[in-house]
C-alpha cells in the first residue's frame, strides 16, 4: 500500500478539496494522511482523524514571532525543516498549492528523488499569492525552478491548465475540478428565510466563500443597497477581512445579511436555501481570478441555484454550453441590479434543471476519477 502525504499550510478545517482528495485516495487503497499548519488556537488538535484521514498540525515555535516579512520567511523555514520527518516516511507527496510544493522539493532532494510529487495547484499560482508585480516574478521564478521536480501535476480550470502549460512548457496539467459529489436529492429547506425572516416572495441570493474587497463584496453590497424594490436580498456566507464591512452594512440595510462560515460537509444544506448564487471577482492584472472555476461555481449548481457573476473566462465557457445564469461585463450598481432583474426575469426551472445537469456532468465522482488516473501514472513508475 502505497504511502501518501497530503501537505497544506493551512489549518485543515475547512478545506474541502483537499478532504475529497484524501477520501478518494483513502477508499481506492492508498494510505492517506494530512499535514498541515497549526494556527495556534487553542482547541485545535495537534492530532486527529478527520472521516479516517490521519491529520498532524505542525505547531511553530516561531508562531508568535511578529509578522514582518523576514519572520514570515523564518516561520515558513521552520515549516519546512519541521515536515521532513513526515515527508521521509511517505512513497508519494501531495503538495497543495505553491508553498507546499516547495516543502516536497526539499524532501524530494532530501530524498535522493525517492519520493514521488503530486504538484496540485489550487490557482494559478504565481499570481494569487503575491500583490505586488515584483512579488508575482519572485513567485513565478520559484514556481519555475520547483516544478520541474513534480511527477505530475493537477489543476483546477482549462484555462490555467492550458497557462501552466504554455508559461512552463510543461505537459498541460489534468485537470481535478472542485466539484461536489452528486446528489440525486438535494437538501429542502429555508434555513436563511427561517433565521433572518426573509419573506417567501423574495429571492435570496447568496454569496458563500473569502469575504474580501477583491471580490466585490463593496460592489454588491452598493448595488443591493441601491435597489428600490424588496424582491431581492443578500446573504455572504463565509469568513475574511470585508467581514465588519458586511456587518455593518447588514445593520444599516434590511436586504444584506452575514451569515458565518460552515464546515465542508454542511455547506450544501445552506446553499440549497438560497435561491441564486453570485460569483464576483476583480479579475483586472489577475488572471487567476479571471480563469477561476470556484467551489461555489460547483456548489451553485449542485444545489439547482442559478448565477449572476461578472465576466469571467471560464465561468463564461460553462454558461455558454450549459446557460446556467448572466454574466454582466462591470460590476457598477446599474449593471449589477440590470443583471439580477433580468435574472429573476428567466424561467428559473430551466436554468435549475441545466444547472443541476452541469453538475452531474462535472460532479466529484468524475473528478476521481482523473485524480485516481494520475495516481495510476506514477504506479506506472515503478514507484
Amino acid at each position: 500500500m502505497k504511502k501518501v502525504l497530503s501537505i497544506v499550510l493551512n489549518n485543515f478545517t475547512h478545506d474541502s478539496r483537499v478532504l475529497k482528495e484524501c477520501l478518494s485516495l483513502h477508499k481506492n487503497g492508498y494510505d492517506i494522511s494530512v499535514l498541515a499548519l497549526h494556527d495556534g488556537r487553542e482547541g485545535l488538535a495537534e492530532t486527529e482523524l478527520i472521516s479516517g484521514v490521519p491529520v498532524r498540525r505542525v505547531r511553530l515555535v516561531s508562531k508568535s514571532w511578529s509578522k514582518t516579512p523576514i519572520v514570515q520567511v523564518l516561520k515558513y523555514l521552520e515549516f519546512i525543516i519541521r515536515a521532513q520527518s513526515a515527508c521521509r516516511k511517505a512513497d508519494i507527496l501531495h503538495c497543495n498549492d505553491l508553498n507546499a510544493l516547495i516543502v516536497g522539493v526539499v524532501a524530494k532532494i532530501l530524498s535522493l528523488w525517492r519520493l514521488k510529487i503530486v504538484y496540485d495547484a489550487h490557482e494559478l499560482e504565481c499570481e494569487a499569492g503575491a500583490r505586488t508585480r515584483r512579488g508575482q516574478k519572485l513567485l513565478e521564478l520559484a514556481e519555475r525552478l520547483t516544478i520541474l521536480f513534480a511527477n505530475q501535476v493537477i489543476t483546477v480550470s482549462p484555462s490555467i491548465a492550458e497557462d501552466y502549460a504554455r508559461r512552463y512548457g510543461i505537459k498541460k496539467p489534468s485537470l481535478v475540478l472542485n466539484a461536489p459529489a452528486w446528489r440525486e436529492e438535494i437538501p429542502q429547506g429555508d434555513i436563511f428565510r427561517k433565521k433572518f425572516g426573509i419573506g417567501q416572495e423574495q429571492k435570496i441570493f447568496i454569496y458563500q466563500g473569502g469575504l474580501s474587497f477583491e471580490r466585490a463584496v463593496k460592489e454588491l453590497v452598493e448595488a443591493f443597497a441601491a435597489r428600490k424594490k424588496s424582491d431581492a436580498v443578500l446573504i455572504f456566507m463565509g469568513y475574511g477581512p470585508a467581514e465588519e464591512y458586511i456587518r455593518k452594512a447588514s445593520d444599516k440595510h434590511h436586504n444584506i445579511f452575514l451569515h458565518p462560515a460552515v464546515p465542508p460537509h454542511e455547506i450544501l444544506q445552506y446553499t440549497c436555501g438560497a435561491d441564486y448564487g453570485l460569483i464576483f471577482l476583480h479579475t483586472k492584472g489577475n488572471n487567476n481570478y479571471y480563469y477561476c472555476l470556484p467551489n461555489k461555481f460547483f456548489e451553485y449548481a449542485t444545489c439547482g441555484l442559478p448565477f449572476l457573476a461578472n465576466d469571467l473566462y471560464d465561468i463564461d465557457r460553462m454558461n455558454e454550453q450549459y446557460h446556467l445564469g448572466e454574466l454582466v461585463k462591470t460590476m457598477s450598481v446599474t449593471e449589477i441590479n440590470e443583471g439580477i432583474d433580468k435574472l429573476l426575469a428567466e424561467d428559473y426551472q430551466q436554468l435549475s434543471q441545466n444547472a443541476r445537469q452541469m453538475a452531474k456532468n462535472n460532479s466529484w465522482e468524475i473528478q476521481e476519477k482523473s485524480l485516481l488516473n494520475v495516481y495510476d501514472k506514477l504506479t506506472n513508475l515503478h514507484l
